[in-house]
């Protein structure tokens, strides 16, 4: 669980670096996208099946959007729902140290 936490943590200030849209960042934030599907994995929650479902209908709203005010826009949502996810499984994770200690 340490592990998963610190791991979360980075991803957290590496989004905060991504804060508006750019191709290369669309692309920093698919790895970021992968490394927090991981994690979501490894912690097996009930819920696991819907958060990820709910990042690649985020993540492929960037990448089917048409021109640069739908991408721009679709893109904010994405950072933000990635933020919000990487914020509920640090919570989970730090809720099930707590409960281990």
């Amino acid at each position: 669980m340490k592990d998963q936490q610190k791991e979360l943590e980075l991803l957290i200030a590496e989004l905060q670096l991504y804060s508006f849209f750019e191709e290369e960042f669309l692309f920093a934030m698919d790895e970021i996208h992968k490394r927090l599907r991981k994690v979501i994995i490894q912690l097996k929650s009930g819920s696991a099946a819907m958060t990820l479902a709910e990042l690649e209908v985020k993540r492929n709203s960037v990448l089917d959007a048409d021109g640069l005010d739908q991408k721009v826009t679709a893109f904010a949502a994405y950072s933000f729902h990635l933020d919000q996810t990487i914020i509920q499984t640090l919570q989970m994770v730090n809720s099930s140290n707590s409960q281990f200690n």
